[in-house]
């Protein structure tokens, strides 16, 4: 089963690769191949660029990028969209929700 992580982020670099790291290493997800896309909202710190190195270094990140910020909800829809998890989680990169809130 495939899993799509949809999480929109606008100047989250500090946070992205805690959140990356977090959803990696979380024992509950390693049986499943987890899609984690990316929706950068327009940022301007380096948010685009560590998205980008990311998903150059592993193929299950999806980057996408707005030119300007459009805002959460169409980060979601665009992430929506975007996803090819037979299940598809909207997330927040700050783990306002924990990952552990993902059922097994």
């Amino acid at each position: 089963m495939k899993i799509s992580l949809v999480v929109p982020v606008f100047n989250e670099e500090d946070a992205i690769p805690i959140f990356y790291k977090t959803v990696r290493e979380y024992s509950s997800l390693k049986p499943y191949n987890v899609e984690i896309i990316f929706v950068n909202d327009g940022s301007h710190d380096a948010t685009e660029s560590i998205i980008s190195a990311l998903a150059v270094a592993d193929p299950l990140v999806v980057p996408i990028s707005f030119t300007r910020n459009f805002g959460k909800e169409p980060a979601l829809f665009a992430g929506l969209d975007h996803a090819t998890g037979d299940v598809v989680i909207p997330i927040d990169v700050d783990l306002q929700d924990p990952i552990e809130v993902i059922p097994h």
